[in-house]
């Protein structure tokens, strides 16, 4: 048995999309950023970094994790024609046809059809030519079993993600080459330090993750402060300035009040909680003390003044002094 699982093209969804800059791309990164392209919920993705491009390849189901490398038959498919510079490559298997478009060395689409949907394939190459502005590709037709899909060192590394151990590649060599054990043990020494270099830089770009992460913590902590100190103030203002009700609702009250006796503003002066208010009524102004009373808005109001209108007779010019009452008070 060998190390590697290979994931037929039939239970897979291919997507090439542009690799994001300065961003270091790891398994649980890809998930996140790309399965909403997936047509499988459940499933699973494997990717392949060239130097433009990320290659995806959704899975139909959930890998499992063993001691295996899951590399997609894709990728072979990929990897055996990469070298042309504009290609359509069908691979005809059993029950289905697998069409991968290669242009200018980069695997631009991937896809598999069913037989019994497998016709009128010229026409198809047509549109895809059309589609993906290929100039005279080269059209390469072969079947599933005459596709080379032993996989490398380089292969094994790509799609490992450090997930496999020390013996599974020593089993893995021994039961598929013909090597002597010097050169074997020298190839294991260069992936010890392959990964040892590996862990390190993973090492620096944490270290340094939790570096900035620390700066921007203090930042944070620093703008929080002063949040709270301006919350603070403005908790102190509200209390201080704004524990009375609304002045704008206080007077539409006594406007209303006012009206119903055909009354008139004639001054205002307000500061905190004491108004100093002139109006003139035509009834006697002591009707309407128990009416703004009433209104909750008046911890206590007083007459201080009362006089006919020398102009207008029949009104009654009264000078009233209002407390207000704190919000929480009124009830």
């Amino acid at each position: 048995m060998g190390l590697v699982n290979l994931i037929p093209a039939e239970d897979t969804f291919f997507k090439n999309v542009e690799i994001p800059k300065n961003v270091n791309l790891t398994p649980e990164l890809i998930k996140i950023n790309y399965q909403h392209l997936s047509p499988f919920p459940s499933g699973d993705v494997l990717y392949y970094k060239t130097k433009k491009s990320l290659y995806l390849w959704f899975v139909r189901y959930p890998i499992e994790k063993t001691k295996k490398v899951n590399i997609p038959e894709g990728y072979f498919i990929y990897k055996n024609f990469k070298s042309r510079k504009n290609a359509v490559v069908i691979v005809k298997k059993e029950n289905s046809v697998v069409i991968s478009v290669i242009k200018d060395e980069e695997l631009i689409s991937q896809f598999t059809l069913s037989s019994n949907l497998a016709v009128n394939l010229d026409e198809r190459i047509e549109l895809l030519k059309k589609e993906y502005s290929l100039k005279e590709p080269e059209i390469i037709t072969i079947k599933a079993n005459q596709l080379k899909t032993r996989a490398d060192l380089k292969d094994i590394l790509a799609f490992s993600r450090f997930e496999i151990n020390r013996e599974s590649i020593f089993n893995f060599f021994i039961e598929n080459f013909k090597i002597p054990l010097i050169i074997f043990l020298l190839i294991l020494s260069t992936y010890d330090i392959f990964l040892l270099n590996y862990l390190q830089k993973e090492k620096e770009k944490k270290q340094q993750l939790l570096h900035q992460l620390k700066k921007e913590n203090a930042e944070i902590k620093k703008v929080m402060f002063k949040l709270e100190e301006e919350s603070k103030l403005w908790n102190s203002f509200v209390k201080e300035e704004l524990k009375f009700e609304n002045i704008y609702n206080v007077l539409s009250s006594i406007g209303k009040i006012l009206k119903e006796k055909n009354g008139k503003f004639e001054s205002l002066n307000y500061s905190g909680d004491l108004m100093d208010l002139w109006i003139k009524t035509k009834v006697k102004s002591t009707t309407l003390i128990d009416k703004l009373v009433k209104t909750g808005y008046f911890k206590e109001v007083k007459i201080i003044s009362s006089a006919k209108d020398v102009y207008e007779p029949e009104y009654e010019i009264t000078n009233l002094q209002l407390i207000l009452k704190e919000k929480g008070s009124q009830k």
